[in-house]
């Protein structure tokens, strides 16, 4: 028995199935109904496995749109980089009022919201 053939059951041609791999279950579910070729359940397997490989979407459309989401999220960073880059010095700080009328961030609870800081002199 080659090493080939060891691997070569239903159940693991449902879990190549299951996995999206299409030609490696259909390989295997047409391998076990030449062997056993009264398995109606095997021959609609291999039916269902056939039509599921026929539908999928194209190999280069799939790596496409993965490439897509990819630059995306990349240019999504770099624009939060950018942004941190351009923020005044008492905001990276940490400083939850900014100088006086200046934009910030006040934080109340779990809420962070923008704020227009006036501070008074009688304040300090």
């Amino acid at each position: 028995m080659s090493e080939d053939t060891i691997f070569q059951t239903e159940t693991m041609a449902d879990v190549w199935r299951k996995q999206g791999r299409y030609t490696e279950a259909i390989r295997i579910y047409a391998t076990l109904l030449e062997k056993e070729p009264a398995r109606s359940d095997l021959a609609e397997k291999l039916a269902a496995t056939r039509i599921e490989y026929e539908r999928q979407e194209p190999v280069g459309l799939r790596t496409g749109r993965l490439l897509q989401q990819w630059v995306e999220a990349l240019l999504r960073l770099r624009r939060q980089a950018d942004i941190q880059a351009i923020q005044p010095d008492w905001m990276l700080k940490g400083n939850s009022v900014a100088p006086s009328g200046q934009i910030g961030t006040e934080t109340t609870g779990n809420e962070d919201h923008e704020t227009i800081c006036h501070r008074s002199t009688a304040a300090q």
